[in-house]
Order: structure tokens, then C-alpha cells, then sequence
């Protein structure tokens, strides 16, 4: 099956589709239906995951010297893997060139069209927060990137929802929220905003301010958009109650968007209060209600409502599953648990960023350490078991 589907099943795909796996005469799979049919955008979810993870391993509250250095292999090892990715697929649409409309329009594969652009957006914050222990940080570089991930993330938070709306669909209503994957790189700009404008000069707030004003207006956007998305997914747990078993897992999904969310703001109200002092000679004038203080206060409050709402999305997820877990298939494709990985990823850093804010409360602190090893160890078993299915073929018989 072409990534996580809607159903998690083969139900969504359709006899006619030039994404369905196709076999030698002896049922075995060449390396060409591979290609076409296997290596398909849900691939750049394990780049998300790790990435993300390597962020994890560098913010743990309670990280041992040299814990950077772990988090540093799999940040060089999710960047060599972006771009073999990006390698694959550039091979994968010359040798087929209309599997790129096949592919954007598919209703499974389809919905991970955008994580090409959020596992871009992922491997510049690598690049940013490990510059200092691996190497110098750029300024220019890292600016460019930013601008450059801007530009990336609006086009495909922008073209794939719209694809999704052209496509006319009237089947059974959907009741997982894997939908607001399609807006997902827009739910990380404020991150990389407020990630870049860390390695810029105080001296420089007039560079500075044009990036986290970025930051917080396309923020907004992937996060108002996402909360439209995810209000209609309550409204139909309401009226048609919870999803299949088998698709329990997915509601993980709905954690994503407000934790990443949180988390860029809590990290853009400090930017904002670094370049923009409440000071006389700041660019907001004498009074103190202008500047960095009003942003900052404003920035974190947005940050600790939708905190608060990633863990209710977070709750909600938890429970479901375990209720379901005696009758869950565990047999379940390794690319889909990348794709439910990465918004426990969010949940994880946004908790850890307050857990600081707030002087690292031991309570807190304790819980974050936790909830991060256990999304670091749910990872590393993901890793493996996706090692073990490409060495044994198996992987690509099934995704």
C-alpha cells in the first residue's frame, strides 16, 4: 500500500490506480515496481522522525556530556538519507513522469505530499542547533534557508490542501485527522524562525525581526488551518465515534500541529524579547508595553493554550489506543509509525521548552525526560524493525 492511507487498508486504493504493486510473472517485485510503487513520498516521515529525535536527544533536561554526539549521527545520518530520498524520487519521476500528478492526487499517498518540505524544514533546525558543537554557524546560511523553507513550505502547505479540495470525494466520512498533514510544513516555520534568529547578533535585530515576524504570521496560518482541519475531526468523532481499530493509532496525528505550535511560539517570545528590548533606544519606542515585553507575553500565552490542547489530542490519543490495544493488529507498516511518531516528537520538545521556561520544576522536568525517552525508545524500535523489513523484502511487499 502507497503510504498511510485514509482506511489504513487497501480499501482506498482503486483497481486502476498506477500506484498499486504490480509483480513479476513468479510474484516476485523487480527493483523498477519498487521505485514506481514502493519509495513513496511517506518515506520522508522517517527523515521527520529522526531529525526530530536528534532535537530530543540535544534538549533532554537531564542529558549526559556528549549525549550531542548521539544526537549528531542522526542528524548527519537523517541528512544523508534526505538527500538519497530526494535522489530516489528525482529518478523516480523521470523514469515515469506522470506518477508526480499520480502521486499528488493518490487519496493515501496523496496526504504526504508536504513531509518532503517538513523533513526540510526538520533537518534546518538540525543544522541550526548543532552548527555550535559540530561546526560555525553561518548567519547568511542559515538565513537563506530559512527564506528559502518560507517559500518551500507555503508552496506545499498551499498547492497540496488544494489538491485534496479539487479531488471530489463522497465516500464514508473520515474520522482520523491525517488530513492536517497536507499544512504540516507551515506548522514548522515558527520554529525555524525563531531557531535562525538564536545565531543572529542583537546588533542585527533589523535582520532579525523581518524572520520572526515571518515566523509568527506563517505560524499562525499552519496553525489556525490545522485547527479547522482538526475541528472537523472532533465534530465527526461526535457523530460517527471513534475510528476502527486499526486506525486508532492515527489520532496521534492531531497532537502535531498545536504541540509544534506551541513550541515556536515559546521559542519566538524569547527571540522577540532578545532582539526587541523594552528600552528607549529599541525600534518600539519608550514605553514599555511596546517591544519584545507585549510579544513575548502575548507569544507565550498562545504557547500554553495550545500546549494545553496537544495534551488533550495527546490524552485522547492514549487512551483510544490502549482501550484497543488487546485487539489492535500489530503487524502495522513501519512507515505509518514514522508518520505517528513525529507529532509525539512536538509534544515532546514543546514540553520540554516550558519545562524551561519555567526554571525546569522538578515535576515537570521529570515528566518531559520521560515522555522524550519514551518517544526516543519508540523510535529506535521503529528504526529497527524498518531496517529488518527492507533487508528482508518484506517492506516493500506491504507499504
Amino acid at each position: 500500500m502507497s503510504g498511510l492511507s485514509r482506511r489504513m487498508s487497501n480499501s482506498s486504493q482503486t483497481s486502476n490506480s498506477p500506484l498499486l504493486p504490480r509483480s513479476n510473472g513468479d510474484g516476485t517485485h523487480g527493483w523498477r515496481d519498487v521505485l514506481e510503487n514502493k519509495m513513496t513520498w511517506a518515506w520522508y516521515t522517517s527523515i521527520m522522525s529522526s531529525g526530530g529525535v536528534a532535537l530530543i536527544l540535544y534538549n533532554l533536561p537531564y542529558g549526559f556530556p556528549g549525549l550531542w554526539v548521539l544526537g549528531g549521527i542522526i542528524y548527519i545520518a537523517s541528512l544523508v538519507g534526505f538527500i538519497l530520498l530526494l535522489a530516489t524520487h528525482i529518478v523516480r519521476f523521470s523514469l515515469k513522469p506522470r506518477l508526480i500528478r499520480a502521486s499528488i492526487t493518490h487519496p493515501s499517498e496523496g496526504l504526504f505530499v508536504s513531509t518532503f518540505a517538513a523533513a526540510l524544514g526538520i533537518l534546518i533546525v538540525d543544522g541550526a542547533t548543532y552548527a555550535e558543537k559540530m561546526h560555525t554557524a553561518h548567519g547568511m546560511a542559515l538565513r537563506a534557508s530559512f527564506w528559502i523553507f518560507l517559500v518551500v513550505s507555503v508552496i506545499f502547505g498551499v498547492g497540496s490542501p488544494l489538491t485534496q479540495f479539487s479531488k471530489a470525494q463522497h465516500g464514508e466520512p473520515e474520522t482520523t485527522p491525517l488530513a492536517t498533514q497536507t499544512v504540516l510544513p507551515l506548522t514548522l516555520v515558527g520554529y525555524a524562525a525563531a531557531t535562525v534568529a538564536a545565531h543572529i547578533s542583537t546588533r542585527d535585530h533589523h535582520i532579525a525581526m523581518p524572520i520572526i515576524y515571518m515566523g509568527i504570521a506563517f505560524q499562525g496560518m499552519g496553525i489556525l488551518v490545522s485547527l479547522l482541519s482538526l475541528s472537523t475531526f472532533v465534530d465527526r468523532l461526535y457523530h460517527y465515534s471513534l475510528p476502527p481499530i486499526s486506525q486508532r493509532p492515527s489520532m496521534y496525528v492531531a497532537v502535531g500541529p498545536p504541540a509544534f505550535s506551541a513550541l515556536s511560539f515559546s521559542l519566538l517570545a524569547e527571540q522577540c524579547l532578545r532582539h526587541f528590548p523594552a528600552e528607549k533606544t529599541a525600534p518600539g519606542g519608550a514605553n514599555e508595553i511596546f517591544g519584545g515585553v507585549a510579544l513575548y507575553y502575548i507569544l507565550f500565552t498562545f504557547s500554553l493554550m495550545l500546549w494545553g490542547l496537544s495534551l488533550w489530542f495527546f490524552l485522547i490519543s492514549v487512551f483510544t489506543t490502549l482501550a484497543a490495544l488487546g485487539q489492535m493488529d500489530i503487524a502495522v507498516q513501519q512507515l505509518q509509525m514514522f508518520a505517528l511518531i513525529f507529532p509525539n516528537v512536538g509534544f515532546s520538545l514543546a514540553t520540554i521548552q516550558l519545562s524551561r521556561l519555567f526554571g525546569h520544576p522538578k515535576v515537570l522536568a521529570i515528566i518531559s525526560e520521560v515522555l522524550s525517552l519514551t518517544v526516543v525508545g519508540a523510535w529506535a524500535i521503529v528504526v529497527l524493525a524498518t531496517c529488518y523489513g527492507i533487508l528482508s523484502g518484506r517492506i516493500f511487499r506491504t507499504v
